[in-house]
């Protein structure tokens, strides 16, 4: 009896997670029909200009101090040197 009783939710649980990739498929595979019958790709508009050489003259200084927002210590467990690291 139990094992019946398994099964049934088992099923049960297989069909509503078949029945929602179904949803999710049939969902994902539609388009925009008026976007693919015309054919057209939106495009972004652009400037385009010709390269040309010269020198950059935009300077900014800025004064200031910089603070970490969190500070901690690196430390060895072992005391010592190395003497040899293999990579």
């Amino acid at each position: 009896m139990m094992l019946y009783l398994n099964f049934k939710r088992c099923r049960r649980l297989l069909l509503v997670l078949m029945g929602t990739s179904g949803i999710v498929v049939l969902v994902g595979c539609g388009g925009d029909s008026a976007h693919e019958s015309s054919g057209a790709v939106r495009k972004a508009p652009v400037r385009v200009a010709a390269v040309e050489q010269g020198v950059i003259a935009e300077n900014r200084v800025f004064s200031g101090s910089i603070r970490a927002k969190a500070e901690f210590l690196v430390a060895p467990k072992v005391g010592g040197r190395i003497e040899h690291l293999e990579v």
